[in-house]
């Protein structure tokens, strides 16, 4: 699919952020999220299978709200096999996760 093309990468990852942020604001309310996590898995398997490099370098960079999704949401095979299939950085061992404009962290919560 077009949207995974390289010269999409920067809108294709503002829109999966933007879709980590929504469903950790509604983490609450995961059980009846669930399908809605469940079609973004598939999504990001595709990309996977499209553009693994751009792919892998995503789910990389924003591993650890992904674990706490799947933490939230252990019944969800598919996103513990997605992640368990990487070589993730440990959470002492992240790089870069800037602030953003808000000063909060890139997540949307304070200090993350």
């Amino acid at each position: 699919p077009r949207v995974f093309q390289s010269e999409h990468q920067g809108a294709l990852w503002d829109c999966l952020i933007s879709f980590i942020r929504l469903l950790l604001n509604y983490r609450k309310s995961s059980r009846h999220l669930a399908p809605f996590i469940s079609k973004f898995v598939q999504f990001i398997h595709k990309y996977v299978a499209c553009s693994a490099p751009a792919a892998v370098s995503f789910l990389q960079k924003h591993a650890e709200p992904l674990h706490d999704l799947s933490f939230d949401n252990s019944d969800l095979a598919m996103l513990k096999s997605l992640l368990a299939g990487l070589s993730l950085p440990s959470r002492d061992g992240r790089a870069d996760q800037g602030l953003d404009d808000e000063g909060e962290g890139e997540w949307g919560q304070p200090g993350s």
